[in-house]
């Protein structure tokens, strides 16, 4: 499944949750972004690290470490909500 090239932020999200995603799993997401997701009920799940088989597995199993301070790297700036 792959996002459309050129789409509004809301896109995604709406095409998500036709398909049925409750929960996204990401390392990284803006405020804004996160915003998107949840408007359509869509949980949003940030500091995940790791291969992407295992974060699923660990999260479907409850044992998902979270990285706290993700914000702090990779160019994210920390913002309230």
């Amino acid at each position: 499944m792959e996002a459309p090239a050129e789409h509004s932020p809301e896109e995604l999200p709406e095409m998500l949750r036709k398909r049925g995603v409750e929960v996204v799993l990401a390392y990284g997401m803006g405020p804004r972004a996160i915003q998107f997701f949840e408007s359509y009920g869509i949980r949003v799940v940030t500091g995940a690290k790791g291969e992407v088989g295992e974060v699923v597995e660990k999260f479907v199993k409850g044992g998902l470490e979270i990285e706290k301070d993700w914000m702090l790297k990779g160019g994210f700036k920390r913002h309230e909500h």
